[in-house]
């Protein structure tokens, strides 16, 4: 969208102004056999989610995990 800011007093055309684009997200691609897509997909509709959010889920799972330096099994 256009935005119209001051008139230009040397030629009167109205000065355009663009707003600022929005930033895009990376995007990673999972490879899947149609078993563990078909899984992925029933887990995410008996969760009333999409099988996009079981991703995120999982890597946001993972890098916690590797944040631990003692790993997801030490026991105190």
């Amino acid at each position: 969208m256009l935005l119209y800011k001051n008139l230009c007093t040397s030629c009167l055309a109205p000065l355009l102004i663009q707003p600022p684009k929005k930033p895009t997200m990376p995007t990673i691609k999972i490879h899947l056999d149609p078993g563990e897509s078909a899984a992925i997909s029933r887990f995410a509709s008996a969760l009333n989610i999409t099988p996009e959010d079981i991703a995120y889920a999982a890597l946001d799972r993972t890098m916690g995990s590797a944040l631990d330096p003692f790993g997801p099994y030490f026991h105190h």
